[in-house]
């Protein structure tokens, strides 16, 4: 019973670390990344619903944003 519950134990911990690891990152720091991440979508969201409604405001916002992420995760990843 005993062993079952640390296997338990040790497969529960895995879905929280095995991902972060291959990143070559401990939880929590890959969980600030990943809430800047949503912050970031969320904002370029915002700005391209506003945009389609009036199309003189946030003309760049979106794809600014967009690319500012691609170039993040690209330079994280070389990091690994």
């Amino acid at each position: 019973m005993r062993q079952v519950f640390f296997s338990a134990l040790k497969y529960v911990k895995a879905l929280f670390t095995d991902h972060p690891n291959d990143m070559g990152e401990s939880y929590p720091t890959h969980l600030v990344w990943s809430l800047y991440y949503s912050f970031c979508f969320f904002i370029a969201a915002f700005a391209a619903f506003v945009h389609a409604f009036f199309p003189f405001l946030f003309k760049t916002t979106g794809s600014t944003i967009a690319s500012q992420i691609v170039d993040s995760t690209e330079y994280r990843r070389d990091d690994i």
